[in-house]
Order: structure tokens, then C-alpha cells, then sequence
């Protein structure tokens, strides 16, 4: 291979100097360049360079987005025999400063877009072009339209070979100062034809550019590969996703560059599309776009093709395949997108690389793998493990000569002609590729045991209320710890307020899958994205400090809310959540939840105190829809209150909130006298279930006798989806037409099953976003005989162990004067656990403790904490009355 990459696009424009090689689209206007036009732009810039003193070797400097005047600059420096520095267009001053002079670049093409006063006062750059508008303050810059429409060339130009250097890129950073990776011509183009060789790309293909071309890997697939193929390259003004989704139809895209982590928005997107379709047909479509995907091997054809075809129109049927890269794809994604029609091919790579190492074929691709190695790329695993994991070494002309001014570095990856990648991966009996993590990332634990936190962090990622995880060992790398962040578009679609412990549920029920060692034994939450590179690569040492932050509780800031400035409004609202949090400091950007520790319960009193202070009415369907302070404050100041004099707010009391009955459709639903069909419904099932709880679980039933006939609660264990039926049918024959649970909404507001929620005795209320609701209809049973079941940990224990208790089942026996029967259930998550598909055969004990009132449980429970508030007193009283009759079951055993 004795040529050149700016030879190589010389014979392309040669032979394809007519056709189109780049589009740009501006809102509704589109420009064309053909071949000849774009070879015609890189040689002014070429020539430009020359008469401004660039020689061979010196570096030039892009600081461009992605736009036609990035290819013509790139190639326009190759032709001037110089170096190209690309540089990320969001970098700070400091690593612009940082690159600009470790390279000492003499020239710079810039965006009108870009901070141009960064660039002032360096002592290495002599010149600055401007893509754009040249501001009136950069003295001596030059305009690139002015270098386009410059005098034809007049000046031979510099041949360069094949071993030149072509590029000094910088790495992105993700643990400490990047570092400039040396990529020659050869090396590129060593690159570009084993791609070609998979016979993927064709001349008729155009891609669309959005991944920003700093990077090795949209240089390589969205620049060098549709360029030197002859294909053609789309620019787009903007990435708003109607923009882009509308350019991809119109231009006729027929290829997508994308991270793992913008392909994950596309499928959710259309998740949330089907999602969204009345009467969950969205998910009978969803089961049925599983089932044909399953099928189709077996029966030559795809049974949802005519469905998908109506899904495939968001993007045209003319777009092929999409390309991942820059980051390890979610094993399940591409299975996900293949069973919508929707193909993935990954591939694998380095920057050092130049950069692509494996891919998979078009014709053969493999999920979960990123493919085959390319032809000329070698590569071995040192030291497999006994599933044949080990270190990725790879070898080949594709691999950099070594890092800009850093030997020692260049010494560490290159090695007997392998550079070794520092990734973890295995081969399989096929040559494919798979990356299973990092080497720096492999935790290993004091017990001695290795652990891959990639591996870990997608486990956890299974969990839809999980967005993004970061899986990290603590400091004396004796457990392993995350920084987890929520999905907080299905919170919202839920109206589930209590975060912290929907996590926690999640985080304890995917353990139970995984080994002890790799299990998550601390995490903290964050309501900001992860930092990551601009590839979507988290930066580990930042996430690192996050958790430090917030494992203290409370990451510091420098500005509260108020040091920031706020509307008198905002004033008000802020005094009202220090005096319900006891914050030293109130910030615009804390979540109400995970920042202030404000859970359903403490938002309902919140609601309360602001309907007063404000003199309005809030709905809580309303609130559910915010999350931070700024969101409350400008919710509030919407609705443009009036407010009340301080001396005149009363807050309303949870006395006066279960004093009132709920919405009369609530009502509606709530059969306290059942008739005969409620009877013998309840007949019938007691007799199934008594036969099988006898039979199958050897059911024993221990100190029902005391119970009384009506108004109080019963508060069991929660370990098992027989919770609920066990304790039915533990409750004296007589009792159990009195008894009532609360049931979540979702699950009985279907069709049949709405219509038979009188005869089962559930209350169905959304409690995440009906708060109010659910404790008013509470309320309303117990003041009318009924006795009510509640489940105090507010849900099933995954690990089969006691949880905290909520205050809810405090707040009524308080305020309303009723009594609490603690009750523990043993042997159900044995039976029939949150893991478990099916139940199995084991014994399974209910025992009754005695009636308690409100002050008995508060007592007891500031013997555990002195300083506990009545509520949570009694919270905590109870499950002490609950954990005491666990331990006498035992004993008893």
C-alpha cells in the first residue's frame, strides 16, 4: 500500500467529479457539491495553507462542528502536506489552550460559532480562519468563504507518503488528561479498505453525519468511508429529533452512525409510541413483534411485516442499517431492533486503531459480538481466563506508530509489535469478537474474586426505572458501590414519587440474580446525567467523586437558590421546604425527593402548606409532574397565586384530610356490604384456596382467635404474591367479607377485572400519584366497620427480610384512633418469592399478634429512636411488633 489518503480522494473526484458528495441541509434549504467541487475546495485550502507558511509537518488545528468546511479542511491540510489536530467543538478554554500548544499548531480553522477570544494569545498560533462571520474584535483572522473563492492555484504542492503523519487525535479523556494518539496516512487507509472489504457500503449510500468528526470513529465511518467510496455525506444544521428524523426521509439516508446510547433513545421512542396506544394494544403489539421476530426463522418470513413497514416510515424505506461504535452496545438492543426490522451492525475499535478493529458483516452479523476481525487486523487474547476471556492484543497496519511527545506511553501499549488494547474480550470457535469490559474497570475484591463492573452495571440495567448506572468499588474495594440514575420519564408517566425506594426495590431484586460478590451493596442517586465523553463513555474519576459527594449526604454547592436570585415567590416557596426538611441550603436544581428526602407522604403535607400559604388548590396529579425546586417554583408562579398573609397560614392537617371521603367514583368501587355474589365469590375462593394452601404449603394459622369484627388494620410481612391470599384466608371465615386491601390501580382498572373489584375487597388507587385518595378511601373503610389490610413495607421484600415501614399506616391509626394488628407471614418468599416464576411446595405459618394502639407502637418505637416524630415513632414500633413475632416463630421452631 504505497499511496496516500489525499491520492486516494484524487482518483475518486477524478472518476466521480459529476457526483454528489455532500449535502447541507439549513431549516428547508438544501446545498449540493459534487466531487470535483469538494477536490476543488480542499486544493484552495491547500494552497491557501502554503502561502500562509504551512509547510510539511506542521499541525493545523479544526475546531469545527460537523459541516462541509470540516472535510474540505482536513483534506486541504493532507494536501498541503501538514498534520491535522481535530479538536472537540464543546472543549473547554484550558484543553483547547492544553492541545493547542503541546502540538504547537500554527493555524487554526475555527466556527463563527466557537469562542473565538480562547484562541487569542497564543504564542504558537499565527493565524485563524473563520467558518462564518469573522467578529469585528479577531484582528487578523481570515474567512473561509474568502479562502474558497481565492485565485486558482499557483503553487505545487507537497507530496506526502504513506507513512506521514495524517492526524494527531486526542483520546477523550475519561480518566485523566487525554493524550494525542499519531495516526499516519497508512494507517487510515490501511483501515478504509479493510472496511471496504465487507462489501457493506455502495456508491448509492449517503450518510448522515451527526456524531462529531473529532472523534477516530465518525471520522472513519461518516467522513474517510462514504468519501472515498463514492457514496455521499449529509450535514444537518441542527440534531432536534423531528429535524433529523424528517432529513433522514427527505435526503434519503440510507446508513446511521450512532452511540449504543442514541440508538437506546430511538427504541425507547418507539416503545413509548406503542406504549401510548389505548386499551394496551400497544402491548399485545409488543408481544406480537416479539413473537413473529421468534418465529421467523422457523417460518421464512416475518408474521408483523406488514405492522413494522408502518414502523420502518419514521425513517423511509430506503434507510438499510444502522452502524454502532464508541461505546459497548447493550447485548439485548440490537435483538430488540432486529425483531422491529431494524438491523445493527457493531463494530469495535481504538482510537490508536485508527480505529476500527472487528465488525460485523452485513450478511452474517451476531448479536452480542462485535463481529470479525477486519482482514489485516490480528488479534489475540493473552492469558484467557477458562471462558476464554483476556486482554484484546491487536496487530496490523492500522495500529498507531505511538502518542504525540510520550514515550512511556507509547512504550506501555506497544509491545512486540501488539499494541495491547486494555479491554477484556474472548473469541469464539467462529472468530468472532466479543468485549466483555475494560481491564481498569475490573474490580478486583479483598476475597480475591474479579468482577467486571461493564458486565455488572448492564445486569442492573435490565430494571426500566434504571436509566444509567455506573458500578464502582468503594474505598478499600471491599463491596461494590453505583451511582444510579433514575428514569425519570417513566416516574413521571407513573406518578411514582418515592424514587429512592422504587430504586432500592429494583436494585435488591436484580441482585438476587447475580452472585453475592458482584452484588450492589451501596449506591447513592443522581438527578443529573453521568458525565460522559461526547461518544458516550462515562467518565469514571468524575462519577467517582459524584458518589464520594453524595454518599456525605449532600454534595456541596457553591450558590443556593437564593444567592442566585429568585422572585419573591421563590422566596416564600424555599422558606416553606427549610422548615420541612431542616436544610442548611435550598438549591434551584435539587430534587424534591433525592436532594431534600421528601417522600410521598412529606409531599402531600408539602401540597397542604402551599395550598395555605398561597391560597389555591393543587391537584396531585399536578405535582406529580415535578421533580426539582425550579419546577415547584415555576409551577406556582404560573398559576399566579394570591398569596396570604403569613399570620394567617394554617396548614391542613392530615386530621382534616382523612376527614373527607374520596371522589364518588372512587366510592363506587368500594362494596362495603357484598351481596350474594361477593358471598359466595369469597366462598368459592376460600374453598380453592384453603385446599391448596393445605395440600401444597401445609398452611398453619396462629392467634386469629382475639380479632375483633371491625375497624382496625392488619399489617403482615410482605415477601410473596400470596401475601395477600394467605392472610385472606388466615382471617376467620366470619371476618373475611370485612376485609379490604388497597390495590394499584393499573393492575384493576382492565377490562373483566375492573368489573370484579367489589367481589375481591380491592380498593384500586394509583398511591404514587393518588396519595390522598388512597388514605382518604383508607379512612373511609375503617370508619365504616371494615377491617383493612396494608402492607407497611410497600412492597414485597426481594430478599425475604423485613423492610422499612412507611408512615402511612401510622397516619391513620393516629389520627383516626384505630388499632394495628401486626401479623408475620413465614414461608412465603420460600414459597414463592419475587425471583421465583412459579411456587413451590413449602410450609408457610400466619400468626396474629394482638390489637396495639397508636401510643403503645409510639412508645415502643422511641425505644428505638428517641428522637423519632409520632409517626415515624409508631413506623418504627410497629415493625418491631412485626420482627418480634418473627423471632418467637423461629424460636418456637
Amino acid at each position: 500500500m504505497n499511496f496516500t489518503l489525499t491520492q486516494r480522494l484524487q482518483e475518486v473526484a477524478r472518476d466521480a467529479a459529476g457526483e454528489v458528495a455532500i449535502l447541507c441541509r439549513e431549516d428547508d434549504a438544501v446545498r449540493q457539491y459534487t466531487y470535483g467541487q469538494v477536490y476543488e475546495a480542499c486544493l484552495r485550502v491547500a494552497h491557501w495553507l502554503c502561502r500562509a507558511g504551512v509547510g510539511p509537518g506542521d499541525r493545523v488545528a479544526i475546531l469545527l462542528e460537523n459541516r462541509p468546511e470540516w472535510c474540505f479542511s482536513y483534506f486541504g491540510i493532507l494536501l498541503a502536506g501538514a498534520v491535522a489536530v481535530p479538536l472537540d467543538f464543546q472543549y473547554r478554554a484550558d484543553q483547547i489552550r492544553y492541545v493547542l500548544e503541546q502540538t504547537q499548531a500554527r493555524v487554526i480553522v475555527a466556527s463563527d460559532k466557537a469562542r473565538l477570544q480562547d484562541l487569542q494569545g497564543l504564542a504558537s498560533l499565527e493565524k485563524i480562519v473563520v467558518a462564518g462571520e469573522v467578529p469585528p474584535s479577531l484582528a487578523g483572522a481570515a474567512a473561509f468563504s474568502e479562502i474558497l473563492e481565492s485565485p486558482a492555484p499557483d503553487c505545487r504542492l507537497p507530496a506526502a507518503g504513506p507513512d506521514d503523519l495524517a492526524s494527531i487525535i486526542y483520546t477523550s479523556g475519561t480518566t485523566a488528561l487525554p493524550k494525542g494518539v499519531r495516526l499516519s496516512h497508512r494507517n487510515f487507509l490501511a483501515n478504509f479498505l479493510s472496511i471496504m472489504q465487507l462489501q457493506a457500503v455502495t456508491p448509492g449510500d449517503n450518510f448522515l453525519s451527526l456524531l462529531p468528526l473529532h472523534h477516530s470513529f465518525p471520522f472513519m465511518a461518516n467522513l474517510v468511508v462514504p468519501l472515498l467510496s463514492r457514496a455521499r455525506i449529509t450535514y444537518l444544521d441542527t440534531l432536534k429529533a423531528e429535524a433529523v428524523l424528517r432529513c433522514i426521509r427527505e435526503q434519503q439516508v440510507t446508513i446511521l452512525v450512532l452511540t449504543p446510547q442514541v440508538l437506546q433513545h430511538f427504541y425507547q421512542g418507539i416503545r413509548r409510541r406503542l406504549a401510548e396506544m389505548p386499551l394496551g394494544l400497544g402491548t399485545l403489539l409488543e408481544a406480537f413483534i416479539k413473537l413473529s421476530g421468534w418465529l421467523q426463522p422457523r417460518l421464512g418470513f416475518n408474521l408483523a411485516g406488514p405492522l413494522l413497514r408502518r414502523i420502518h416510515q419514521v425513517l423511509g424505506r430506503q434507510f438499510r442499517f444502522f452502524i454502532s461504535g464508541g461505546a459497548k452496545l447493550p447485548a439485548d438492543l440490537p435483538r430488540n431492533l432486529s425483531r422491529l426490522g431494524f438491523e445493527v451492525l457493531e463494530g469495535y475499535g481504538l482510537t490508536e486503531t485508527a480505529p476500527v478493529v472487528s465488525m460485523n458483516p452485513p450478511a452474517a452479523p451476531r448479536a452480542g459480538s462485535v463481529g470479525r476481525p477486519l482482514a489485516g487486523v490480528e488479534v489475540k487474547i493473552l492469558d484467557p481466563d477458562p471462558q476464554g476471556v483476556g486482554e484484546i492484543l491487536i496487530r496490523g497496519d492500522n495500529v498507531m506508530p505511538g502518542y504525540y511527545q510520550n514515550e512511556a506511553a507509547t512504550r506501555e501499549v506497544l509491545r512486540d509489535g501488539w499494541f495491547w488494547s486494555g479491554d477484556l474480550g474472548r473469541l469464539d470457535g467462529d472468530g468472532y469478537l466479543y468485549v466483555t469490559g475494560r481491564l481498569k474497570d475490573l474490580i478486583v475484591l479483598s476475597s480475591g474474586k474479579n468482577v467486571s463492573a461493564e458486565e455488572v452495571a448492564q445486569h442492573y440495567l435490565k430494571s426500566r426505572k434504571i436509566k444509567e448506572i455506573y458500578v464502582m468499588p468503594d474505598a478499600r474495594e471491599e463491596k461494590l458501590v453505583a451511582v444510579v440514575v433514575p428514569d425519570f420519564d417513566h416516574f413521571r408517566e407513573t406518578g411514582e414519587t418515592d424514587i429512592y425506594g422504587e430504586v432500592k426495590w429494583q436494585l435488591e431484586y436484580y441482585s438476587q440474580q447475580l452472585e453475592p460478590y458482584k452484588r450492589i451493596k451501596d449506591f447513592v442517586l443522581s438527578n443529573q446525567e453521568l458525565p460522559k465523553t461526547r461518544l458516550g463513555k462515562i467518565k469514571g474519576y468524575e462519577v467517582a467523586a459524584i458518589y464520594q459527594q453524595r454518599a456525605g449526604r449532600r454534595y456541596e454547592k457553591k450558590k443556593t437558590a437564593l444567592d442566585e436570585g429568585v422572585s419573591a415567590l421563590g422566596e416564600r416557596v424555599i422558606g416553606i421546604l427549610a422548615d420541612k426538611t431542616g436544610a442548611a441550603g435550598i438549591y434551584l436544581d435539587d430534587h424534591l425527593e433525592l436532594d431534600l428526602g421528601l417522600d410521598s407522604l412529606a409531599l402531600v403535607e408539602l401540597i397542604a402548606a402551599l395550598e395555605q400559604r398561597f391560597a389555591l388548590e393543587i391537584k396531585e396529579e399536578e405535582f406529580s409532574e415535578i421533580f426539582t425546586v425550579a419546577e415547584l417554583i415555576r409551577f406556582l408562579e404560573d398559576k399566579e397565586p394570591a398569596e396570604r398573609e403569613e399570620a394567617a397560614e394554617l396548614e391542613r392537617s392530615w386530621a382534616d384530610i382523612l376527614s373527607q371521603d374520596p371522589a364518588p367514583a372512587l366510592l363506587k368501587k368500594i362494596g362495603l356490604q357484598p351481596g350474594f355474589l361477593g358471598r359466595l365469590f369469597t366462598l368459592v375462593l376460600s374453598l380453592t384456596l384453603g385446599l391448596w394452601f393445605k395440600l401444597w404449603f401445609r398452611l398453619q394459622v396462629y392467634g386469629r382467635e382475639p380479632l375483633g369484627e371491625s375497624g382496625y388494620i392488619l399489617c403482615p410481612n410482605h415477601a410473596s404474591f400470596l401475601d395477600g391470599f394467605l392472610l385472606s384466608y388466615a382471617l376467620p371465615y366470619a371476618l373475611r367479607n370485612r376485609l379490604f386491601f388497597m390495590g394499584y390501580s393499573n393492575y384493576f382498572e382492565i377490562p373483566v377485572v375492573r368489573d370484579i373489584v367489589k367481589l375481591i375487597r380491592v380498593i384500586p388507587v394509583n398511591s404514587a400519584r393518588y396519595l390522598v385518595e388512597a388514605m382518604q378511601a383508607s379512612a373511609y373503610v375503617l370508619r365504616r366497620g371494615g377491617i383493612l389490610c396494608i402492607f407497611p413495607e410497600g412492597a414485597r421484600s426481594v430478599t425475604g427480610k423485613l423492610r422499612e415501614f412507611k408512615k402511612g399506616v401510622a397516619i391513620l391509626a393516629q389520627e383516626l384512633g384505630v388499632k394495628i394488628v401486626p401479623v408475620h407471614i413465614r414461608g412465603s418468599y420460600e414459597a414463592w418469592g419475587a425471583n421465583d416464576p412459579f411456587p413451590r411446595p413449602h410450609p408457610i405459618q400466619v400468626i396474629f399478634g394482638r390489637e396495639f394502639s397508636a401510643q403503645e407502637l409510639k412508645e415502643a418505637g422511641l425505644a428505638v429512636k428517641s428522637d423519632a416524630r409520632d409517626y415515624e415513632a409508631i413506623a418504627l414500633g410497629l415493625r418491631e411488633e412485626v420482627a418480634r413475632l418473627e423471632r418467637h416463630t423461629k424460636n418456637s421452631n
